[in-house]
């Protein structure tokens, strides 16, 4: 928001012209915040009508400071993003389609104790939970410990 449209709104509301005066009796009535009231309760926004009155400025300031955010989001540009070239869009429909080639099949029910397997057999050193666990699932017997 820029200056003129943030001081236009200001002078609207408090009374310095327009129908300043009109909005200014919407306004919540702890001094400075920028909402509308809308409880009955001494003309009061939300915020403040739902808080002790000694921590009403602490409000304010957050509702101050929560309608500048909001200003400087409205203000600002979307990021760039480089649209996808033809081999990126052709590169993420070949691996949709090969998602959705698998998609419902049955999958391999040991395909976790077979990646483990493949994994102590590059040299990765599993847990014995693990090491278990794999050789449990696909019916492997460790070496020495054959059926006596």
């Amino acid at each position: 928001m820029s200056y003129s449209i943030a001081k236009a709104k200001h002078d609207s509301t408090s009374g310095n012209g327009g129908d300043g005066a009109v909005l200014q009796a919407l306004m919540c009535s702890a001094h400075g915040c920028p909402n509308l009231w809308s409880t009955s309760d001494g003309n009061l926004c939300r915020w403040h009508s739902a808080a002790e009155p000694n921590r009403w400025p602490e409000i304010t300031q957050q509702q101050q400071w929560d309608e500048t955010e909001r200003s400087r989001m409205r203000g600002e540009p979307e990021p760039y993003v480089e649209p996808l070239t033809r081999a990126d869009k052709a590169a993420v429909i070949a691996r949709m389609r090969e998602v959705l080639a698998n998609f419902g099949r049955p999958k391999e029910p040991n395909a976790w104790a077979i990646r483990l397997r493949d994994r102590e057999r590059t040299g990765e050193r599993l847990g014995e939970h693990r090491r278990a666990a794999w050789r449990e699932a696909l019916k492997v017997e460790r070496a020495g410990e054959g059926a006596a």
